[in-house]
């Protein structure tokens, strides 16, 4: 999943930083969240 968001948001980095930013403390704890960070570091690790 982390890949497919990774994948999704290619054209624009800066939608999936927003949406990290836009989250709640508790939309964080969530277990699928770790994902969106996961997701930034696989974009900036293909740059």
């Amino acid at each position: 999943m982390g890949l497919g968001i990774a994948y999704a948001g290619a054209e624009n980095e800066q939608a999936i930083i927003f949406a990290l930013m836009d989250r709640s403390e508790a939309e964080l704890g969530e277990p699928l969240a770790c994902l969106i960070p996961l997701s930034l570091g696989l974009l900036y690790l293909g740059k």
